[in-house]
């Protein structure tokens, strides 16, 4: 197996907004993160002994409920839901009803939270991070480049749709037909096949990347 970082994540240089949106919380029923990036720089600037005092967070995935929890927030979430579709979907509509939230996301986040509520609700949003475009390193790139051309590789694995931009920018002329390709999520499928131009064989329901491992070592098990 080889591991190619493809993108990366950084706080924005000026995290003002922030600063000042945190000043004045208490004017949000609550808060949503859908990013373990976005739920870390939050979690970095948080003073700890105002953390009891904050608005519930409505938070996507393991690892960004980990990172709340840990901060001692008071953490609402889906061990069902794997998109934001799904987590609003867990909530009965009054949940969110005339309420006003604030979307802590990163720059390339998509606008599937404020969307989906915005008729019941409002939604502020504040961007904290940047997604960052990798470069391999020469040796790796030409070993990956050449194993991708001569068909060495089974399976190409994709996590978002960033890396999946980032990839095809870099491995898209060699991206033989014969590898099969595995996407994390309906999101990064969607990318995959719009991108590189078909499905991928296998797509994993779950946002956990445990998961997706056990799902595709199964789905490999049962291919003829």
């Amino acid at each position: 197996m080889t591991n190619v970082e493809m993108i990366a994540t950084e706080p924005l240089d000026d995290l003002s907004e922030l600063a000042a949106r945190m000043a004045g919380l208490d004017q949000y029923h609550g808060l949503f993160f859908t990013s373990p990036a976005a739920a870390e720089v939050f979690v970095s600037r948080l003073d700890g002994a105002r953390g009891a005092a904050l608005p519930p967070v409505y938070v996507l995935g393991g690892r960004a409920s980990e990172a709340m929890r840990d901060a001692g927030l008071d953490v609402r979430t889906s061990t069902q839901a794997n998109t934001a579709e799904e987590l609003i979907n867990s909530f009965e509509a009054a949940e969110f009803a005339g309420k006003r939230f604030l979307f802590v996301r990163g720059e390339r986040s998509l606008d599937t939270i404020p969307r989906l509520i915005e008729r019941v609700a409002t939604v502020d949003q504040l961007c904290v991070y940047r997604t960052l475009e990798c470069t391999p390193d020469p040796a790796t790139l030409a070993t990956v480049t050449e194993r991708l051309g001569s068909a060495e590789f089974d399976w190409v694995c994709f996590f978002s749709p960033s890396g999946v931009e980032r990839a095809m920018a870099l491995f898209g002329n060699v991206l033989n037909k014969r590898v099969q390709i595995a996407a994390i999520g309906a999101s990064t499928a969607a990318a995959a096949e719009k991108l590189i131009g078909r499905q991928p064989e296998f797509v994993s329901a779950s946002s956990s990347s445990e998961d997706f491992a056990k799902g595709l070592l199964e789905h490999i098990k049962h291919i003829d």
